[in-house]
């Protein structure tokens, strides 16, 4: 890597560089009101510029024959060739056509469809791919929309390989690293204006990562004027959303105010058993103090409650005969009661500074505070049978590998099973009847409904300078740094009509029935009875911060640009515990040591231009990363001690690119490869190891991966009104290493294990090869409407390690390396290849002075229901060839037939 780089520069430098750079202006505004629209991304060969508060964009290019873009997501795409002279080139009002609604409702991707799966077992978290954007990029826009509802990620990688930032504060999650949409889901209309970089390309607001980063502008003047009011029906995880959105632009006096709101709601979601009621709010005023300097203060929030899907076993999807039976749920007084509600609400205030020094230097500051609840509730049980109604041991298949059982019990179960609600679904009458015996008798309560919580505060400051050394070249600065508190504790949410519930760990109880002390989960406050609203079990707040230092220099001459990008940042994050707890009682409260890491970014790229419409492009990296806080103790719940070897993980990748730009075709071939060395996991689960199971940790590290792949993306304008889409990603996405795991027994019953993990050259999970292709229809009547086919193959499950152990093969009597029953035991699960086909129409009029829209989208109209997007092998283990079965993985099935129709009113 350090090779390429030197070649690279040694290129770039030594390049003949003697343009002279000219300016091309123009302003951008709307083709019925005449009003101009800001925020919007010009695109001149690879010079890119943001449309003013007025509209307006100058943008530095040499003199020759181009294509200027413009795209977005409210408006048609536009291209028109352009001939700049030696004089530059004022190409007055640009008027775009407004399409007839949001293309990202258009496309179908619902708000939360984008995080369903939400189980323990998934650390991918929601899919990044629909919050990464780029309308002039054939294969982001397909990847973004028509590709992300089926879980694609973009190169294989996970959530904490994207940036989001908001005024250029970040928005990833310190401890897991991943953002989450849901902050700012329902604010469609203010969050449109986005600047994005896909892949290793750097930006004006950060060197990024391997998957990219978006910027998203919600400063009130940079919002267009608007007033419009929006209702939406759906069969998804809603079934009605109201969207009011007024915004001001900015005025004459120099002040501008953004107000925007909805509501989302559904009694039934897709899923059964699933409900959802969101509101969301906007509050925006920026001042312009000058022609050169604004200041902007914005409020917004997501509140949501959500009641949520799980996996389940394709015996328990057969049984039900629906693949999306849902566990989580039973009625309890003839109502649906889903036992899994996710409620959150974590607003955030942002305060920022545009300070121009001058045409050339303008100086960005940003100062955020985040705050608020993220709240998951479960069922839990004490001295009890499982409540859930999918557990392994209620199921056929369970009593049919009895052989002292008759099949007609079997097929008694079985019928039960399908037809009686109080067997297949949560029984939540027999719970309370439970909890009131136990009263009865003076009793900790049986069942309960607890509350996991991951409160975060978080304080950001990110200042960015970009200063235009000459017309050939521009530097960019920005020191960053934030500092996050997460508390994280449970509560009991509902006694269930239970009395109280004893704060012990019942594991420890069971294999310590001698020791009194062990069971405690706070021996500051031993015995204690808790009641509704009270903190049990653990308690502990995790403390982040983070200081970065980077620097981008960019060069522009004729014929070539290149640039280089350093960024140098120390994170450090300790844990602080709040209870005593009896398994680790000098290792659990108070602090934890301070772990700090200091770590580096590099990267370097080039841009040849063969033309004003043809051009390659390579891009670099080499950077260390801190490892994720939550992944970084051994039982992060109950215990300070720190995962051993603990060390940054270490990366490099590159990407080569063909880019053309021209008035008919823009395409984009990229080849791309990214590897990951030392990265850790850490994966909690029950281990049913027949000989009475317990809680464990398992810390998996010595994670090696490689991402390779080829992207191609291509818009091709068939006539004035019908373009042509094409989009397609061929991966190769693999773990390198055979992984080392640490096998912690969180009651302390067992010494901690370490074992290795046979996982070389395993797939990572998800689909690797994706493709789409369409059609758009848009015209000066305002009619617009697309359909696209889109393809989904070698898509892998997720897999247990610990079924991949020398522990887990010595259960067996295998006869050597080459026995068949490995195979059955260790080789990974290959998913079905799987499509959709979507199509969306609109239409919008004008009454007077007032606007009305109207469309019509509709998801997999095939209906296509037995494509897996989502699942896990069950981390639990069979412990001998008849149990091989016992423990199926569990999936999630993508959406059937969806629809999503919208009325837009603006005036």
């Amino acid at each position: 890597m350090k090779n390429i780089l030197f070649i690279v520069l040694t290129f770039c430098l030594s390049a003949y560089m003697n343009a002279q750079n000219v300016t091309v202006k123009g302003r951008v505004v709307d083709d019925r009101t005449k009003n101009p629209v800001p925020g919007l991304t010009i695109t001149i060969q690879t010079s890119e510029y943001k449309s003013d508060e007025l509209g307006k964009f100058e943008i530095q290019v040499s003199p020759g024959d181009y294509v200027l873009t413009i795209a977005s997501e409210d408006w048609a795409p536009y291209s028109s060739p352009i001939k700049v002279s030696e004089i530059g080139l004022d190409l007055g009002d640009i008027k775009l056509i407004a399409k007839s609604s949001e293309t990202s409702d258009a496309s179908g991707v619902s708000e939360i469809n984008l995080s369903d799966a939400d189980n323990e077992n998934d650390k991918s978290g929601q899919n990044i791919s629909g919050l990464l954007h780029s309308s002039n990029d054939a294969f982001v826009s397909a990847a973004s929309y028509n590709l992300s509802t089926m879980r694609f990620n973009v190169r294989g990688y996970d959530g904490e390989n994207f940036l989001i930032f908001m005024n250029g504060l970040p928005m990833n999650d310190p401890e897991n690293g991943r953002a989450s949409y849901s902050e700012w889901g329902g604010l469609n209309n203010v969050t449109k204006n986005k600047e994005s970089q896909h892949g290793l390309a750097p930006s004006q607001f950060s060197l990024g990562t391997f998957g990219g980063e978006t910027n998203i502008n919600v400063c009130a003047g940079q919002i267009r004027k608007q007033n419009n009011i929006s209702y939406a029906f759906a069969n998804r995880s809603y079934n009605h959303r109201i969207m009011y959105t007024y915004a001001t632009g900015m005025q004459e006096n120099g002040w501008a105010f953004v107000l925007s709101g909805s509501k989302r709601w559904a009694e039934k979601g897709y899923v059964p058993g699933t409900s959802y009621d969101a509101y969301s709010y906007f509050v925006g005023a920026e001042k312009k103090l000058s022609d050169k300097h604004s200041l902007g203060l914005t409020f917004l929030g997501s509140p949501y409650k959500r009641a949520m899907q799980a996996a389940a076993t394709q015996e328990a999807f057969d049984l039900a005969g629906t693949n999306y039976y849902n566990s989580n749920w039973g009625y309890q007084d003839g109502e649906v009661r889903n036992a899994r509600i996710r409620n959150v609400h974590q607003p955030s205030i942002i305060l920022t500074d545009n300070l121009k020094f001058s045409e050339k230097s303008k100086l960005t500051t940003s100062l955020g505070y985040s705050f608020g609840k993220f709240g998951t509730t479960r069922l839990n049980w004490y001295n009890a049978n499982d409540p859930r109604p999918d557990y392994y041991r209620y199921l056929p298949s369970y009593t049919d590998n009895d052989t002292n059982v008759i099949q007609s019990v079997v097929d008694e179960i079985a019928y039960q099973w399908k037809n009686n609600t109080a067997i297949n679904q949560i029984d939540w009458n027999k719970l309370y009847d439970i909890n009131y015996l136990s009263n009865a008798a003076g009793e900790s309560t049986r069942y309960i409904i607890e509350d996991q919580r991951k409160d975060n505060k978080q304080i950001s400051f990110h200042t960015i300078l970009n200063h235009e050394l000459n017309e050939n070249i521009n530097i960019t600065g920005g020191l960053m740094a934030y500092s996050s508190n997460t508390h994280a504790f449970k509560t009991i949410a509902d006694l269930l009509g239970g009395n109280y519930w004893l704060d012990i760990d019942q594991f420890a109880e069971r294999d310590f029935p001698d020791d009194p002390t062990i069971l405690e989960n706070d021996l500051n406050n031993p015995g204690r009875q808790v009641k509704e609203g009270d903190i049990f079990g653990y308690d502990y707040n995790m403390h982040c911060t983070e200081e970065m230092l980077w620097g981008l220099s960019q060069f522009k001459y004729n014929k070539l640009e290149f640039y280089v990008g350093l960024q140098g940042s120390n994170t450090s994050f300790y844990r602080e515990g709040n209870m005593k707890n009896g398994r680790y009682p000098a290792n659990s409260f108070g602090n934890s040591e301070k772990l700090n890491f200091l770590n580096y970014l590099a990267k370097a790229g080039v841009t040849y231009k063969i033309n004003g419409r043809n051009y390659f492009v390579l891009n670099v990296t080499s950077f260390s990363k801190a490892p994720l806080p939550e992944n970084s103790f051994v039982a992060v719940r109950i215990s300070n001690r720190v995962m051993p070897d603990l060390e940054s993980e270490k990366n490099m990748g590159g990407e080569l690119s063909y880019i053309h730009k021209g008035e008919k075709i823009n395409a984009r071939l990229t080849v791309y490869e990214s590897s990951f060395e030392n990265q850790t996991d850490l994966k909690s689960f029950y281990l049913d190891n027949g000989n009475g199971g317990t809680y464990v940790n398992m810390i998996v590290q010595n994670i090696d991966k490689i991402h390779q792949g080829v992207e191609f993306g291509a818009d091709v304008k068939l006539t004035k009104e019908i373009t042509a889409t094409g989009a397609v990603n061929i991966g190769n996405y693999l773990f390198t290493s055979r992984q080392k795991a640490t096998i912690s027994y969180e009651n302390g019953a067992t010494p901690d294990t370490t074992e290795t993990i046979y996982s070389k050259y395993f797939f990572v999970p998800g689909p690797q090869n994706a493709g789409s292709i369409g059609l758009k229809y848009n015209n000066s009547k305002y009619w617009f409407a697309s359909i696209n086919f889109n393809y989904f193959d070698k898509i892998y499950l997720d897999y247990s390690p610990e079924r991949r152990t020398e522990n887990q093969l010595s259960y067996f009597d295998l006869t050597g390396p080459e026995d068949p029953l490995i195979h059955r035991i260790i080789d990974q699960q290959k998913l079905k290849n799987g499509y959709t086909l979507d199509l969306s129409i609109g239409k919008s009029w004008k009454i007077g002075e007032y606007y009305l829209g109207l469309n019509f989208n509709f998801n997999n109209i095939l209906n296509n229901t037995e494509m897996v997007t989502g699942g896990y092998e069950q981390l639990r283990i069979a412990t001998s060839v008849s149990e091989l079965n016992k423990f199926p993985a569990k999936y999630y099935y993508g959406y059937g037939r969806t629809y999503f129709l919208m009325l837009t009113f603006r005036f």
